[in-house]
């Protein structure tokens, strides 16, 4: 799971900023919020899921893209060749920064062992540093450490990294300047790296304004009859029959998208080789095909199946769904629905972790979220943003009106809207 993840000079993120999944030791108003925390090993508490708010260019898909470039760089980077790092842009309003390299770190917890993991890059996208960090016993010890002179490699806990590094005169021709030592390790599945590299590679990032359009991955998953059943159950709780389903060929154009249409926060890539119809249960006579799903149904409903196979998948790998736009096109009902899906002990037994940004302010609701769940993204005058937890905000207790101290403007976080 993860605990948190710090950003710095990264697009309107000047200083160090953290977004902190770790559970604060609060005396919850409302005994249902227990589980809203997941308990991992004998001393660590971890939130299943965040929410951030802010005023519109407050910064906070900026918070999310940088974890999707964290995740990009992790993932894609070992082969920069083929795959090229996208461009850093480090905060442009300071002369001291705007040549800087940017900072992106991740905490998590993996088989209750807590790791540190992070590297700096130059805007040019050049790898400046690298670290990870492990704390197998009382103490935090370095795994690996990577910066301008090298590569250093502890030989107690990666011991195959450090004998694969060995038998090459050059580090350089094992790992660019423009690759993670992680990416590519994870690339050669290493075992030693798996409980950083794997949960990093797992997580699932979704632009939810660009969730419109049914894709031919989604409609084989629900057609599949494995994966079919489990989006229609998820549907049902939400109110939601989709009736009879058939497919029909339609035109694909082949080929994979060329690096530079590779963009962050999961862009949609039109890839339809099928169209889906519904059979209605009153269908008349005279029309067998059925109608165009995307006619048939709702822009709400046609993003949550959209959003059904990651949900479910998340849920049922313990992993990291991360969606911006969160409430787009979306009833708050079935946003509050998703949120509880993840809180709960029951449905997300396997301690999945959901980190979404949003403007629905139905989700601030003391029944539904503890306050270290709540997160705010607010910008300076000097166009620098800030992160902070409700649970940071001083004089706000357990069960107040969150909703309405937020729109109030106590928090923070909102725009400054003249009257017209």
């Amino acid at each position: 799971m993860i605990t948190s993840f710090s950003v710095e000079n990264f697009r309107s993120i000047r200083d160090l900023q953290v977004l902190d999944l770790e559970a604060k030791p609060l005396q919850a108003a409302y005994p249902g919020l227990a589980q809203n925390v997941a308990r991992v090993g004998e001393r660590y508490e971890v939130l299943k899921a965040k929410v951030i708010y802010g005023a519109n260019a407050s910064g906070k898909s900026n918070l999310l893209m940088a974890l999707s470039f964290f995740n990009f760089a992790v993932t894609l980077s070992w082969n920069p060749e083929s795959i090229v790092l996208p461009l850093v842009e480090p905060f442009a309003w300071d002369p001291e920064t705007n040549k800087a390299p940017s900072l992106f770190e991740l905490c998590l917890l993996s088989a209750a062992t807590p790791y540190r993991y992070g590297f700096t890059v130059s805007p040019e996208g050049e790898i400046v540093s690298e670290w990870l960090f492990g704390t197998p016993g009382k103490k935090e010890v370095p795994y690996f450490l990577r910066d301008e002179n090298g590569i250093e490699v502890s030989g107690t806990h990666l011991k195959s990294v450090r004998k694969l590094l060995a038998a090459f005169d050059d580090e350089s021709k094992f790992v660019s300047r423009k690759s993670l030592l992680l990416s590519v390790l994870g690339h050669f599945k290493n075992d030693e790296i798996k409980p950083v590299y794997e949960p990093v590679a797992r997580m699932r990032i979704i632009n939810g304004a660009l969730a419109t359009e049914l894709d031919d991955k989604t409609v084989r998953q629900l057609l599949d009859e494995e994966q079919g059943p489990k989006i229609r159950e998820l549907l049902a709780r939400a109110d939601i029959e989709l009736g009879a389903l058939r497919a029909v060929a339609g035109e694909y154009s082949p080929g994979l998208p060329s690096n530079d249409r590779v963009t962050l926060l999961g862009d949609v890539i039109k890839d339809r080789q099928l169209n889906l119809y519904v059979l209605p249960k009153l269908l008349p006579a005279d029309n067998r095909l059925g109608f165009p799903i995307e006619a048939h149904l709702s822009k709400g409903t046609i993003k949550l199946i959209l959003l059904a196979g990651s949900i479910i998948k998340t849920l049922e790998g313990g992993d990291c769904l991360i969606i911006d736009e969160f409430e787009a096109q979306m009833h708050t009902k079935l946003s509050q629905a998703i949120v509880r899906m993840f809180n709960s002990a029951e449905s997300n037994p396997n301690n999945a972790q959901l980190i979404v940004a949003t403007h629905d302010t139905n989700l601030l609701s003391p029944l539904l979220m503890r306050r270290d769940q709540i997160t705010f993204v607010d910008k300076g005058k000097d166009g620098a943003s800030s992160v902070y937890a409700l649970s940071d905000v001083r004089g706000v207790r357990d069960g107040t009106a969150y909703e309405k101290e937020y729109l109030s403007g106590k928090y923070g976080g909102i725009p400054t809207v003249n009257e017209l």
